[in-house]
């Protein structure tokens, strides 16, 4: 921002000599001289910014700006603690979520042991049935290995008793 004419031509502002005096203040600013010292290549006079004319109603534009600036930041400082307060009541929700996933996790880890156990106990009562009911078929053998036993006996008897009355029948032929 200087006012060499390559500036001036580009921007159509800087192109009045009120441009050219806004233009060498804001170079004086930069170098950091005092942009009052500062004069305009057109005319050989001090820039008028100091003078009492131009002054007050600055003055009344500072006062201005500056109500503007701290209502700016009076805003700004609100939007800090609100977005402050926000982040700490994100935090917060944050931390419970957490915890509730933390205590989700151990109810799902103690769901877990639970259908483990369960399935084992149904495999224990699925072996217990087939016991049962081999149980009960070896019942059902033994009562007709009873019944095959009498059966025997009584056919040993008949046979025996039979035996006997041949041996009695031989001795009377004899």
């Amino acid at each position: 921002l200087s006012s060499d004419p390559a500036t001036s031509n580009t921007l159509p502002w800087a192109q009045s000599s009120l441009g050219q005096v806004v233009l060498e203040a804001t170079a004086a600013h930069i170098q950091g001289e005092d942009p009052s010292m500062a004069t305009t290549s057109k005319t050989s006079v001090p820039r008028q910014l100091k003078s009492g004319s131009h002054r007050r109603p600055q003055e009344g534009a500072d006062d201005v700006l500056n109500s503007k600036a701290s209502g700016k930041l009076t805003y700004s400082s609100e939007n800090s603690a609100k977005a402050d307060e926000n982040a700490r009541k994100l935090a917060d929700d944050l931390k419970e979520l957490h915890n509730r996933i933390i205590q989700m996790e151990k109810e799902l880890d103690g769901k877990r042991a639970l259908e483990l156990e369960l399935q084992q106990l149904r495999k224990r009562l699925t072996v217990l049935k087939q016991v049962e009911a081999s149980i009960k078929k070896l019942r059902e053998m033994d009562i007709k290995l009873e019944e095959v036993e009498e059966l025997f006996s009584y056919y040993l008897i008949r046979v025996n008793k039979s035996n006997n009355d041949l041996k009695d029948a031989r001795k009377e032929q004899i």
